[in-house]
């Protein structure tokens, strides 16, 4: 069988109805909402403002917007650069489930300003927007359950799948048939890329990947419709993406199973901007903070799954200062930061807060430990404090705060954390009348309009 034409008939013709009653649609709605939200918290970090004012300036006028920035630009250039900005903080919801088993992705940064972009391109209602994004955000997680990929190990997530799932976005609001979605998967094969060298280069090019997937996917998309078209074998052909870039041919089931019937999407809320295994430790170092003063900290060993020892996560904190990347991405900032002040929020990853003495002092403190156990989860965190006067603090959580297998965020987390962010970007006055606005958009048959919500002149 042919799994791309199989996922592409699936991509265009798919009425997913079920995935708008609840508690599904709660999940949608969440996650579309939260990734506007980071997206918009994004433009306060100044290299990728920048790359996004590029990629607007250097772009032919359209009908899609760029968050606070002037004019519109093509939906490819306007997805990038929010795309860009939405994993700035790498803030974004992410990670679908099969039942309790996690399907490690970083999809909606990409997949929601591919189809805020489109939507506004076409004119789509938000209905129809999200029926869209609900597909393709479920073919992107069916082909990384397939691949059974796992973060660090090399090749970055959303370069490997997300080009998929904004070409699905684009075939559907552009009306193309499974056979030129076919063909756009095609092209979408050659663009695939992405490492976590960027993150072990403490590089805030990590966000790069993010936006190309958004753009490339588009673009692969667009030339079909004009006649330029790839082959068919984009998933399972001879040098497709699952012999090349997985470990051979999946189990068709591990694409197939529950086709139509379950829509897959991101289900965690991040309530601290970094990467999601960041968040145990910070779990635990906050639970500490009640019971150790890290004015007297002498020791911190931090254990975890032996597959994060040595990888990108494991950035120990330079004597001068510490990157973006390796405060978002490292264990030993993350676990000081929440020790020293509590709850991170994305100021701290900023200049000059990042940068704190105190925070650095006790980043150099904390050793890793690879966990003995091999039940020990991926998502897990022990913690051991020693103080000046001898005394032991110590605490362990296996799923941080938002994930389903533990405690999951509610609207009231995702909404809290969209006016935060948007209080973040400088909005503050704005930001509850806005948060009202997209909840209200998202409910209706609107067209969707990103400048009216968070443009240079929005009320």
């Amino acid at each position: 069988m042919n799994l791309a034409r199989t996922l592409a008939s699936h991509a265009v013709e798919a009425t997913p109805d079920a995935a708008f009653e609840s508690p599904h649609d709660r999940y949608l709605l969440d996650r579309v909402v939260d990734t506007l939200g980071c997206m918009i918290a994004g433009t306060r970090v100044d290299s990728t403002r920048r790359a996004a004012a590029l990629v607007t300036r250097n772009s032919a006028p359209g009908r899609s917007s760029v968050a606070l920035e002037e004019g519109k630009v093509g939906p490819a250039s306007a997805a990038y650069a929010n795309a860009l900005l939405a994993r700035a903080y790498d803030f974004g919801p992410l990670t679908p489930f099969d039942g309790a088993s996690p399907i490690w992705s970083h999809i909606s940064e990409t997949t929601v300003p591919v189809a805020v972009a489109l939507a506004e391109d076409c004119g789509a209602s938000a209905r129809t927007m999200l029926e869209a994004l609900i597909v393709a955000d479920d073919v992107a997680a069916r082909i990384s359950r397939a691949l059974e990929f796992v973060p660090g190990t090399g090749w970055d997530n959303p370069g490997l799948i997300n080009r998929f799932a904004s070409a699905v976005v684009a075939a559907r609001l552009w009306n193309l048939s499974a056979d030129e979605l076919v063909r756009a998967w095609g092209l979408v094969l050659q663009q695939v890329s992405g490492t976590f060298q960027a993150i072990d280069e403490h590089s805030d090019a990590f966000t790069f990947v993010q936006g190309l997937a958004a753009r490339d996917g588009i673009e692969a998309a667009d030339l079909v419709r004009h006649g330029y078209a790839g082959g068919d074998g984009a998933l399972d052909g001879r040098f497709g993406l699952f012999r090349t870039y997985g470990t051979g041919l999946p189990d068709e089931s591990s694409v197939t199973a529950g086709l139509g019937e379950v829509y897959f999407g991101d289900r965690i809320v991040k309530p601290y901007p970094g990467c999601r295994f960041t968040h145990g430790p910070i779990d635990v170092a906050r639970n500490l903070r009640e019971v150790a003063d890290p004015g007297t900290v002498r020791e911190i060993t931090l254990t975890v799954h032996p597959h994060h020892i040595g990888s990108p996560l494991d950035l120990p904190v330079e004597d001068a200062e510490v990157s973006r990347p390796a405060a978002l991405f490292g264990f030993q900032f993350q676990t000081a930061n929440a020790l020293v002040r509590g709850r991170p929020v994305p100021a701290h990853f900023d200049d000059p807060f990042r940068n704190d003495p105190e925070v650095l002092r006790v980043a150099h403190l904390v050793r890793l430990r690879p966990a003995a156990e091999s039940s020990f989860p991926l998502t897990a965190a022990h913690l051991e404090i020693r103080a000046d006067d001898g005394r032991t603090h110590a605490d362990r959580i296996d799923h941080p705060w938002g994930d389903p297998r533990g405690v999951p965020a509610g609207r009231a987390d995702v909404d809290a954390k969209f006016v935060a962010n948007l209080r973040h970007a400088g909005l503050g006055e704005s930001a509850d009348a806005s948060l009202s606005r997209v909840r209200a958009i998202l409910a209706s048959n609107d067209r969707i309009d990103l400048s009216a919500l968070f443009g240079p002149g929005a009320p």
